[in-house]
């Protein structure tokens, strides 16, 4: 799922009604990664954040970005 946050800035997410864990990818308005968090655990109240300002985030099943070798600094097209 993308999310456009509209405004960039550090979001945090938390995974109270997910039951699965997830990869977070942070995205600059200019497309880069500028951060990720992986295999966030399901069912958590926890805010989670990369510390970084971010336009999008994009949520994908978890352990995805390591194994498609997705890194902070790639291009998002």
């Amino acid at each position: 799922m993308l999310f456009d946050m509209v405004a960039t800035r550090d979001h945090a997410f938390y995974m109270r009604n997910v039951p699965i864990p997830l990869d977070m990818i942070f995205i600059s308005a200019e497309h880069i990664i500028v951060g990720i968090l992986t295999n966030v655990p399901p069912l958590d109240d926890t805010l989670r954040s990369v510390g970084v300002a971010s336009r999008y985030v994009l949520e994908v099943n978890g352990d995805w970005c390591r194994r498609h070798g997705v890194t902070v600094g790639q291009r998002v097209d």
